[in-house]
């Protein structure tokens, strides 16, 4: 069982019955609303959607940051001075991971025992968190040909692939394969979908690294489709955006609700552009999108 599993039974749970759904249950149009509630924070006073260095500095992210917490909190119907209350659900919830010192602490939504270690890691659980959301909006939505594998070893699927800075044993983040229809079929990849919270230099280098070794691969294999290659983010920088849109290799990159970026003013034209190619996505169109593949 890969190391990040003990945290889907929680996280799922609490995607379930710890948010709030406009509609009083969940569905994918809404999707986003329960991802923000789990995974968005506060940091230097506003909500989280640039690093804390920009809140604390720039009076345009501060502005930013302020028309943010009053779309989220509009959507959900709840005040804007109780949005804090109402979100960083994840890092609330007992997670895996245990330290000298951690406490035993039930689940308040799955019934399981878990143990807390005192001062959890926000960046690995966040990267975690956004997958398992992703995955679990994909099988529940997505188009049912396909299984869609979290943490898939990448030489299972790619023997012989080598990519820079990664180990032998690195997996991907979400594999979309065909799903068998009888016993002994093969099961082939259709799409990679990297997910990153954030798209600093250092985090959307796997594009230019990965991608064209992951789509040469699938070529070599013979598939009667070419391989798909996305990249989900919550990323609301547009220069960033821009940059990463660069890489042509990419198939498309997927925002967890891009209409924010409209509202808080950082779409770029590259980006609406690429809007309108279908190369910049909401999550809503990726998991749509499926069904076309």
């Amino acid at each position: 069982m890969p190391p990040s599993a003990a945290y889907r039974a929680p996280l799922i749970q609490a995607f379930d019955h710890a948010c709030i759904w406009p509609t009083g249950q969940p569905n994918l149009a809404d999707a986003w609303h329960a991802i923000y509630q789990l995974l968005l924070w506060y940091a230097e006073g506003h909500i989280h959607i640039a690093e804390a260095d920009r809140l604390r500095k720039s009076k345009t992210w501060q502005q930013r940051a302020t028309a943010a917490e009053q779309y989220i909190a509009q959507a959900l119907g709840v005040p804007t001075n109780q949005l804090p209350a109402s979100v960083d659900l994840m890092m609330q919830l007992p997670r895996p991971g245990a330290t000298p010192g951690v406490t035993t602490m039930t689940c308040p939504h799955c019934g399981q025992n878990f143990d807390v270690p005192k001062n959890p890691q926000r960046h690995n659980s966040l990267g975690h968190g956004l997958r398992i959301l992703v995955a679990e909006l994909l099988n529940r939505w997505g188009d049912p040909r396909f299984i869609y594998e979290e943490e898939a070893p990448i030489l299972t699927w790619f023997p012989g692939i080598t990519l820079p800075g990664r180990t032998e044993n690195a997996k991907i983040d979400i594999l979309a394969r065909t799903n068998p229809q009888q016993p002994g079929v093969l099961s082939r990849p259709r799409a990679v979908i990297s997910c990153k919270w954030s798209a600093r230099h250092d985090r959307m280098s796997d594009i230019t690294n990965e991608c064209p070794q992951y789509k040469s691969a699938a070529a070599q294999q013979h598939q009667q489709w070419p391989l798909l290659y996305f990249v989900v983010t919550n990323e609301l920088d547009g220069q960033r955006s821009n940059k990463a849109l660069q890489q042509r290799c990419m198939d498309g990159l997927v925002m967890v609700h891009l209409p924010l970026a409209s509202h808080i003013g950082t779409m770029t034209p590259t980006m609406q552009h690429e809007q309108s190619a279908n190369r910049l996505l909401d999550l809503t169109d990726l998991v749509g999108q499926t069904f076309t593949w």
